[in-house]
């Protein structure tokens, strides 16, 4: 979306739903490819003014490496010294053949420890749900918090069962 057409919704829609209703609200969610995202969002926030009482941020991660992950939140929050909700992340290769399970699991554990402990992240999503479904190709089957259930036709489960990865993140 062009950022003229986001400004203009926000301020039609958005800051009116705001002082309707008080939610906090967040930024638009931005990518992970800072090249694109820091630009867009300059130029949002400029165009916007003093009228932008935005109260956190929301980005969005993919890849295979928990630095590069690490680098990208602390780059956004230091730019725009805000709160940030990592509404979306996974170790993926994102199309360029998967993570395995072992790589996917590293990343996990070093993510939600840094995670857990930095006290302007106020939340975040690993994205392995999928509704129950399989996450795809792009971010890695290795990702998936379900998996088929062997002998299972439970309808209360959609035979599925936690995977590893499910399992892991729901203990970190």
């Amino acid at each position: 979306m062009k950022v003229e057409d986001a400004v203009r919704l926000w301020r039609e829609m958005i800051l009116p739903a705001k002082k309707k209703f008080g939610f906090r609200l967040g930024s638009p969610g931005m990518t992970s490819d800072v090249s694109k995202c820091r630009p867009w969002l300059d130029s949002f926030f400029q165009q916007l003014g003093g009228d932008d009482e935005i109260d956190f941020l929301v980005v969005h991660w993919y890849g295979p490496k928990f630095q590069d992950f690490r680098a990208y939140v602390e780059d956004m929050h230091n730019a725009y010294k805000l709160p940030v909700w990592v509404n979306e992340f996974a170790c993926s290769k994102m199309g360029a053949g998967q993570a395995s399970a072992d790589e996917v699991e590293a990343f996990i554990k070093e993510a939600v420890e840094w995670l857990d402990q930095c006290e302007w992240v106020e939340r975040y999503a690993y994205f392995g749900n999928a509704q129950g479904r399989d996450v795809g190709e792009w971010v890695g089957k290795s990702s998936n918090f379900t998996e088929p259930a062997e002998g299972s036709s439970s309808a209360r489960t959609d035979g599925r069962t936690l995977s590893r990865i499910g399992n892991l993140y729901c203990q970190c």
